[in-house]
């Protein structure tokens, strides 16, 4: 049985954004960054979409969601 994942970015003014920001003592820094669908990304392979896409287009990885 395959379980469907629903993947979506969470709003950056929610209790949950807001919470983190109050326990890091960070508050107002949550921001949502727009993102664009690849073709050839794999779903629940972040890593290794993002990877192949800096290859391919250049820049860097960043890990702020892991938050």
């Amino acid at each position: 049985m395959q379980v469907e994942i629903r993947i979506f970015p969470p709003d950056p003014d929610s209790q949950p954004a807001s919470l983190i920001e109050q326990r890091l003592r960070l508050p107002h820094v949550a921001v949502s960054i727009p993102y664009e669908a690849v073709a050839h990304a794999r779903e629940g392979f972040c890593f290794q979409n993002v990877t192949a896409v800096v290859e391919e287009q250049g820049g860097e990885l960043v890990y702020g969601w892991l938050v």
